[in-house]
């Protein structure tokens, strides 16, 4: 780049000269200026003087296409663009192109063990804790000579970004570790500072102990495994730092998942009749240790393995242990084997949760951060506080309206939100789809298979926190009552009442069909237009006022388009008939499907909520509560439709 003040050839440099008629003191630092001024101009015009004397002894070969006059200046007319043309005859030059680059091997190592390993990890052999940069250094020379073997034998890539594969196969193969699963001891367990402060790890090796013998045990059967990695969250976490203890609750999924084997110990078994009894399977961590590893082998309060198989996420034929741990836990086996995490299948998970127990109350919801896939920052002291930001956590990543469907006690921050996992005890609380995915209709004596992956969802199709509460919408209806809302799980039917309205009865459901007791009865009366005043009000035979609210609607029918979810039938083009992917309008079985969606909302249990307004209205959108300690409904949609649209609501 020219110097600011390089001119071009004709251009004479400018005047520095000071001409001003300034006082001494005032020309002090302005004669500073001018003689660097000067002394850059100089500079420039010997470079001037040097640039014209090469140009001077060019050739005419060199095709430059520029003449000079005898001052050095272009001289007028005198560049021509024919002449910096290369001659077609002439070779043209090849510029060398561009290679991206390898990155180091070193690079590799180190960006591999800092995001995908723990921080520390136990090297067995030696019994020592390493943190990752000694875990570099202890493995970087043997990948270094096996990149050097393979890219003699033609085994490296030339391309970058699968070189990084090859080495980075090469750094799992060499820190592949064994992790542990386990149920901590009330007091004993070997610490970090324990195993790395040598005079604390004198200490602890000199009093033993049943924490020091279970790592030590740990270690042994890793070794045997053939590992000579291990990971323990007893000694390798530096619980004092607080940035590495947030990273290892916010990192422990993926850590189990990577391991190469996870070894577990079931402290309070002797053989596989015993495991059901057994505390591990009540624990809060141990849900994730279950479902993130993908090899696990189960060892006794001996240290006996329970299998001789390979592994114990096998099938029992296969010599494993699948279908006995899903019985113990009530988790399908093809989970236990094939767990994949995100925010799917709320209302499941959470079911599997509820049954564990933390010591820690905030844990209830740092343990479940891995399996629903978010990211949740820790802050042990919040309380229970912890599971309400867990939700807000998942309800960034989803809009199902599980999150909302649970009986017990409320968040202290949200009515319609959970206080612990307990509330989704009931397995049956989740809401169904309207259909199924797969559908069999009979055409002409054939069956067939409709996959209606398609279909429209229930219940609203978002919802957002806002600084004035949940936005949702809702089907809603006021009732009045002469009794509080139930506190179990009622269905919901629709009948003539009185003050020429509907009422609701809430009835419970009985397995042996008997019909409840009076006393076991509530009723809800349904005004369409309000409380009505006088003698015969609603308020004046003790009726109070509530709100019942729709979950799961059919989003079109309570949007003003009654033929909504029959019409999608026939729109479901995409969808995959007898295997086999169509691109037309379904043709045959569609007067089957339609028939069986309407009986499938008649007979459809829907889910409701009981509120109350809460505050005043924002922006003409009412503001509502759950009221407190009230079950979910199981509502019966009217014959005639719900009546009703969708209302837009805040929930706070």
């Amino acid at each position: 780049m020219p110097s600011p003040l390089e001119g071009s050839p004709e251009t004479e440099l400018p005047d520095l000269t000071d001409h001003s008629s300034n006082t001494d003191r005032s020309q002090q630092p302005a004669i500073g200026l001018l003689a660097m001024a000067r002394a850059a101009q100089a500079a420039v015009q010997v470079e001037r003087e040097t640039q014209t004397s090469l140009t001077d002894k060019r050739t005419p070969s060199m095709g430059t296409g520029i003449e000079r006059n005898e001052s050095g200046t272009l001289s007028p007319g005198s560049w021509d663009m024919r002449q910096s043309r290369v001659s077609d005859s002439e070779p043209k030059p090849e510029w060398p192109r561009r290679r991206a680059q390898h990155l180091s091997i070193g690079t590799i190592i180190a960006e591999h063990i800092n995001n995908v390993l723990p921080t520390h990890l136990i090297y067995v052999p030696e019994s020592k804790v390493l943190g990752r940069a000694a875990m570099q250094k202890s493995v970087q020379a043997t990948i270094e000579k096996k990149v050097h073997d393979a890219r003699n034998a033609g085994g490296v890539p030339e391309n970058p970004k699968e070189y990084s594969y090859v080495v980075t196969d090469f750094v799992n193969d060499a820190l592949a570790y064994a992790i542990f699963s386990h149920r901590w001891l009330d007091d004993g367990e070997p610490t970090f500072q324990d195993v790395t402060k040598p005079s604390r790890r004198r200490r602890l090796f000199a009093a033993g102990g049943a924490g020091l013998l279970k790592l030590s045990s740990f270690c042994a059967v890793a070794h045997a495994q053939g590992f000579d990695w291990a990971w323990s969250d007893t000694c390798c976490i530096d619980k004092t730092s607080s940035a590495e203890l947030d990273e290892a609750i916010r990192s422990m999924f993926r850590w189990y998942r990577n391991a190469k084997l996870c070894i577990v110990h079931l402290a309070d078994s002797l053989s596989r009749e015993d495991m059901a009894r057994d505390a591990w399977f009540t624990r809060g961590w141990t849900l994730q240790e279950l479902l993130a590893p993908r090899r696990m082998k189960f060892y006794n309060k001996h240290w006996e393995p329970l299998t001789e198989g390979y592994d114990d996420k096998d099938t029992v034929p296969e010599g494993g242990l699948r279908e006995i741990l899903s019985d113990i836990t009530e988790i399908p086996d093809r989970e236990i084997k094939y767990f994949s995490a995100s925010v799917d299948n709320f209302q499941q998970k959470m079911f599997w949760a509820s049954k564990r127990r933390t010591t820690r109350v905030e844990d209830t919801a740092y343990s479940l951060i891995g399996i629903f896939n978010v990211s949740l920052m820790t802050a042990y002291g919040e309380g229970e506080r912890a599971f309400y930001r867990l939700q807000v956590a998942i309800m960034e990543k989803t809009n199902t309206i599980d999150l909302f469907v649970w009986n017990g006690f409320c968040s202290y921050d949200h009515s319609l939100m959970a206080r612990s996992p307990e509330c989704f005890a009931d397995p049956d609380l989740h809401v169904p789809r309207l259909l199924p995915w797969n559908i069999y209709v009979d055409d002409a004596g054939k069956q067939r298979m409709f996959q209606l992956g398609g279909f429209p969802a229930r219940g609203g199709t978002s919802f957002t926190l806002t600084n004035v509460g949940l936005r949702i919408d809702l089907v809603l209806f006021d009732i009045y009552t002469d009794t509080p809302p139930p506190d179990s799980d009622f269905e919901c039917r629709w009948k003539p009442g009185e003050f020429r309205a509907d009422c609701i009865v809430w009835q419970p459901e009985y397995d042996d069909g008997r019909l409840p007791s009076p006393d076991e009865t509530f009723t809800a009366y349904r005004t369409p237009d309000g409380p009505r005043s006088g003698p015969n009000s609603n308020l004046a035979f003790g009726l109070r006022p509530y709100t019942l609210g729709i979950l799961d609607y059919e989003w079109g029918e309570a949007n003003g388009q009654p033929g909504f979810l029959l019409d999608s039938l026939s729109r479901v083009s995409n969808a995959r008939v007898d295997g086999c992917h169509r691109q037309t309008p379904l043709e045959y079985g569609l007067e089957d499907l339609r028939q069986l969606v309407v009986t499938t909302m008649k007979d459809c249990l829907y889910t409701a909520v009981i509120l109350q307004d809460s505050g005043k209205p924002v922006a003409e959108r009412r503001r509502l509560v759950r009221v407190a300690n009230s079950a979910i409904l199981r509502v019966r949609r009217p014959e005639n439709g719900w009546g009703a649209r969708a209302e837009t609501v805040f929930m706070l």
